[in-house]
């Protein structure tokens, strides 16, 4: 038809992990990708999808390319998140570069870097732009991180930092909550800080969204449901939909902290649960057209929280 936009061909990295599989979801659904998935496990599971499946590893230059000729857009949703150093600066800073030379030598025109707002530190942040704060890492995997954003910028690609991201395969954000509040008997404090999130099925249609504009884009966006929302609120819906009534609306600021701090939680950790941490996200919702999502639980996301770790 005259004046439709070509279906672009996609390659997703990562697409096994939590965000990857939103995101693989979510492609597959518009059905207007071309959608390649670069994976170590070529069992990866991809539903109602005609998906072509590349083996290779980001770590390993020699087994990108492959994948890669032809494409018009590579996601890079792969990241490493635990605690050793050296395997963060070699799977996040290191195959970043290698995806990003590895596309340049295939003259991929896209590239789209899926990150987090961790790299700009603890706050408090209130209603931040993506212009308005440096990145001020705070460990080797946000460093990693952050060192990665820098060559995709610097390459012209797209950078999507994401809040706090909860929904089936969520093994941090709602678990870590529910456990903080089964320690202290409630939020820290009073509870109304305010965070940004988005359920990894909104995450997933709004980067499936940036995929089909037609549009080439670069620079940095942020990725989260429009209205920031607060603990006493994510706690309260907890509590309708997973565990029931249990938990009192504040604690004692000050020694709720130091419980935490010796239950082996970080301060940093503590901070992002606890102090305010919101972002603008209006661009890139605009950009994409997408219908901003609003915080909630899907069944699914029931399911999986009563099953890991909501009771």
């Amino acid at each position: 038809m005259k004046g439709s936009v070509p279906r672009p061909t996609v390659l997703l990295v990562g697409a096994s992990g939590f965000i990857g599989q939103g995101v693989l979801q979510a492609a597959a659904a518009r059905g207007e990708i071309n959608l390649r998935v670069l994976t170590r496990r070529t069992t990866v599971l991809i539903k109602n999808s005609e998906a072509s499946i590349y083996a290779g590893d980001i770590t390993d230059r020699a087994t990108l390319e492959t994948a890669m000729r032809g494409a018009d857009l590579v996601v890079n949703a792969a990241s490493y998140t635990g605690s050793d150093a050296s395997k963060a600066a070699l799977v996040n800073h290191e195959g970043t570069r290698n995806l990003l030379e590895a596309a340049a030598s295939c003259t991929v025109p896209g590239f789209v870097q899926l990150s987090t707002t961790s790299v700009y530190g603890t706050g408090p942040h209130r209603g931040e732009t993506e212009t308005s704060l440096p990145c001020r890492p705070e460990s080797a995997v946000s460093r990693s991180r952050a060192s990665a954003d820098q060559l995709v910028l610097e390459a012209g690609g797209t950078v999507v930092r994401t809040g706090l991201i909860y929904g089936p395969g969520d093994r941090w954000f709602i678990p870590s909550l529910i456990r903080m509040a089964s320690i202290l008997g409630g939020p820290v404090g009073d509870g109304d800080s305010k965070l940004s999130v988005i359920s990894v099925e909104h995450l997933g249609r709004l980067i499936a969204g940036l995929l089909t504009t037609g549009t080439r884009t670069s620079g940095t966006f942020h990725a989260a449901e429009p209205i920031p929302v607060t603990v006493g609120q994510i706690l309260r819906h907890i509590e309708e939909r997973i565990t029931g009534p249990q938990w009192s609306a504040r604690t004692d600021s000050a020694s709720s902290v130091a419980l935490l701090l010796k239950s082996g939680f970080t301060a940093h950790q503590v901070a992002l649960l606890s102090q305010d941490h919101w972002y603008q996200s209006d661009r890139l919702w605009t950009l994409t057209g997408a219908r901003p999502g609003r915080f909630g639980f899907s069944a699914e996301a029931v399911e999986w929280y009563r099953r890991y770790g909501g009771t």
